[in-house]
């Protein structure tokens, strides 16, 4: 009960301080701010590992789909947010959201060469797999305000863009050679039958004389191109002087997706050519979306402060 009435009273003097110094945005105020998409959050659309979870099987899970088109947020999860009043009640408006996640996953493997010198070495070499995963949402429009005492009603359209890219690199301790084909490699990328690899063995397919091989990379994994258009309708709260919370619903009624080309390229030693060769294999020649309805909703959260 203290608690509560404590809340009250710090509301009540925020509103006191906020009547007492009123502000009201005009033609020429420039405001910057941070915005904050709940709704984006629960949905999940990861570019980084989430607290809690192995490099490895983030990594892992990377490969999963590699033919599949990666849906992207239609609004950023977080996002800097700058205004600028063209009059009293207009104004235009962009903001940017990044996200992405740089991860090399380093793990120890046999020393093939040591072995076969004395097959009691406990000699061991390192496999990594890097991972780069990166996103960034650029939006854009025009919003219309009106005062209502400490607070605003605020309503607006702009065009939301959205670019992902991500690839996969590896790097192999044990090379390819004559004298050892199928060295050993790191657990995510032994080719097992029906086991979730980041080596699934397509490399091989229509390719003669091969008995196995390895990636070398993994492009455009999660590459995904959207626009949409958006509108949006909430209230903006000055609760002190120049800064103000704002809670915004978003729509997006049109959403336009395209997916690039995906492939990867693999290494392996032909017994055709007797010599280790890179080849690449397409694994996908893309897919498109054009999204559309009432139900592509959001709900924007923003701290803004004008200058």
């Amino acid at each position: 009960m203290k608690k509560l009435v404590l809340i009250a009273a710090l509301a009540a003097a925020c509103m006191s301080a906020a009547a007492q110094d009123k502000f009201t945005p005009a033609k020429g105020n420039f405001s910057v701010g941070v915005t904050f998409n709940p709704v984006t959050a629960a949905k999940n659309a990861q570019f980084q590992p989430g607290t809690g979870e192995f490099a490895g099987e983030y990594l892992n899970a990377l490969g999963d789909n590699p033919k599949q088109m990666y849906f992207l947020a239609k609004d950023p999860l977080a996002a800097l947010s700058l205004k600028y009043q063209m009059t009293d009640h207009w104004a235009v408006r962009a903001q940017l959201g990044i996200n992405g996640s740089n991860v090399s996953y380093n793990e120890f493997v046999q020393d093939d060469a040591a072995v076969k010198a004395n097959p009691n070495s406990t000699n061991q070499v390192i496999d990594i797999v890097h991972s780069s995963m990166n996103m960034f949402a650029l939006g854009a429009g025009m919003e219309y305000s009106r005062m209502f005492g400490m607070f605003r009603f605020i309503t607006g359209f702009g065009l939301q863009y959205a670019v992902a890219s991500g690839s996969l690199d590896f790097q192999y301790g044990n090379a390819i050679t004559s004298d050892n084909k199928v060295p050993s490699t790191s657990s995510l990328t032994t080719l097992v039958p029906g086991a979730s690899s980041l080596n699934d063995g397509v490399g091989m397919t229509g390719v003669p004389g091969f008995v196995w091989s390895r990636p070398k990379e993994r492009a455009n994994v999660g590459v995904n191109t959207g626009i949409g258009l958006t509108c949006d309708m909430g209230v903006e709260f000055f609760f002190a002087g120049r800064m103000s919370l704002s809670a915004v619903m978003t729509f997006t009624p049109i959403m336009l997706y395209y997916q690039g080309e995906t492939y990867s390229v693999y290494e392996g030693w032909s017994t055709v050519s007797n010599k280790l060769i890179d080849f690449n294999d397409r694994i996908s020649p893309g897919s498109s979306a054009f999204l559309y309805g009432t139900e592509s909703f959001g709900f924007r959260l923003a701290f803004n402060y004008y200058l």
